[in-house]
């Protein structure tokens, strides 16, 4: 309230010496620039959003010990035999993270901050799509590498459906569907304090409602019967399955706070 009430009278004051502003011109706040039409509207600026963990796979930093050059902006943890590709073509920007199951799981995790409540998102697209019944693609491990909250799909070879999973209870489907070639948004929470994992798809960018055809849910604070986690430390990205399959990802953000639609 003091800050405002100072620009608004050092404003005042400038008015009165003859200087004029336009609607577009800046003032300086202590986060960022804002527009004088955006600080009369508001009267405060609003920081750039910030996360826990941010991936947009088209960085600078090495993807993975020993890689050069770097194409990340974060440093993953990298498994399995199958194929992961850091530069594989993006789904927005220029890279993305391509895996496929190889005869061991395929998987790349990155670290951050640990939390017993955590939102995820991240864009995917099913390139080739295996037939097995669980197949964890998105989701948060604890410090020592367990599975807390996953986003699971369920695959005839064709389409899939999404689970959400808590510990090991995955137990209502999406009604909706995915399919190959066709790239998702996806929304993935965990809350260890209320025993309850979310997840979300579109493929607008719009985060769907509870309860719709593209959202399923699990653990005893979410209908279910599962409890029992701890605090989530890891993000990981995953192409496993009875067989294979061929994942891109992209835009991976993690927070402590709820991502809504089409998060920066």
């Amino acid at each position: 309230m003091k800050l405002k009430l100072t620009l608004i009278i050092a404003l005042l004051f400038l008015y009165a010496a003859g200087v004029s502003f336009g609607q577009d011109d800046e003032i300086q706040g202590p986060y960022q620039v804002a527009t004088v039409a955006q600080f009369i509207t508001t009267g405060v600026t609003t920081p750039a959003a910030t996360y826990l963990l941010s991936e947009s796979f088209d960085g600078s930093t090495a993807c993975y010990s020993g890689q050069t050059p770097g194409t990340c902006d974060n440093t993953w943890t990298v498994s399995g035999d199958g194929t992961i590709d850091f530069a594989y073509t993006g789904l927005e920007g220029t890279y993305g993270l391509f895996l496929s199951k190889g005869t061991t799981e395929t998987l790349a995790y990155a670290s951050f901050a640990s939390s017993n409540i955590v939102y995820g998102y991240c864009m995917f697209r099913p390139v080739g799509l295996g037939n097995t019944a669980t197949k964890f693609i998105f989701g948060v491990h604890s410090a020592t590498g367990t599975s807390l909250g996953s986003a699971v799909i369920n695959s005839n070879g064709t389409t899939a459906t999404l689970y959400a999973r808590y510990g090991t209870e995955q137990v209502n489907p999406t009604v909706a569907t995915m399919s190959e070639g066709t790239t998702y948004h996806l929304w993935l929470e965990f809350n260890n304090v209320a025993d309850c994992v979310k997840v979300w798809f579109s493929t607008t960018g719009t985060k769907p409602a509870d309860g719709g055809d593209n959202y399923s849910q699990a653990g005893a604070g979410c209908g279910g019967t599962a409890t029992g986690s701890t605090a989530a430390a890891r993000v990981y990205l995953n192409s496993v399955g009875a067989t294979e399959h061929d994942l891109v990802f992209d835009k991976v953000r993690v927070d402590d706070v709820a991502i809504g639609n089409n998060p920066s």
